[in-house]
C-alpha cells in the first residue's frame, strides 16, 4: 500500500509543482502587466473614453486576484515539493511525518483554490489521493522487508 501510496504521491507532486509554476507565473505577469494597463487606460481617459472608469475597477480587481494566485502557487509548489520527497520516501519505507505534513499541505492548497478561484473535480481527486496517502503513512514502518 505505501509503494502504491509513494507512486501516486510522486504524479501529485509533480502535478502539484506544475500547477503552482503556472499559478505563480501567471500572477507574477498579471502584476508586470499592471503598468501597461495603467498607462492605456490614462490615454483612454485622456481620449475621453467612458468606459476606462469600469476597465480601471476591473484592473484593480485582477490586481487582487493575482496576488491570491500567488500565495495559492506558492502553497502549491511547497506541497508538489514535500509530496515528491514523501513520495521517495514511502518507497524506503521512512518518513512518517513528512508522509502526514505533504498530503496536508496539499490539501491546504486545493481549499485554497477553491476558495479563491473556482471549483475543479480535479482538485476533488487530488483531495482523494492525498487522503489515501494519509492513510498509506500509518503503515510506514510497520510491515518488515520480506527479503531479510
Amino acid at each position: 500500500m505505501r509503494i502504491a501510496a509513494g507512486v501516486l504521491l510522486l504524479i501529485v507532486g509533480l502535478w502539484s509543482v506544475g500547477e503552482g509554476g503556472c499559478s505563480t507565473t501567471r500572477a507574477v505577469l498579471a502584476q508586470n502587466m499592471e503598468g501597461v494597463s495603467t498607462a492605456f487606460l490614462e490615454a483612454a481617459e485622456q481620449m475621453g473614453d467612458s468606459t476606462a472608469r469600469q476597465t480601471r475597477a476591473e484592473a484593480a480587481n485582477a490586481r487582487q486576484m493575482a496576488s491570491a494566485r500567488m500565495i495559492h502557487g506558492v502553497v502549491m509548489l511547497i506541497a508538489g515539493a514535500l509530496s515528491i520527497i514523501a513520495g521517495v520516501l514511502f518507497f524506503v519505507n521512512r518518513g512518517r511525518a513528512i508522509g502526514f505534513l505533504a498530503p496536508g499541505v496539499g490539501v491546504i492548497g486545493e481549499v485554497l483554490f477553491f476558495a479563491l478561484e473556482s471549483f475543479a473535480i480535479l482538485g476533488v481527486v487530488k483531495m482523494l489521493v492525498y487522503a489515501f496517502s494519509m492513510f498509506a503513512a500509518t503503515r510506514i514502518g510497520g510491515d518488515p522487508d520480506p527479503r531479510g
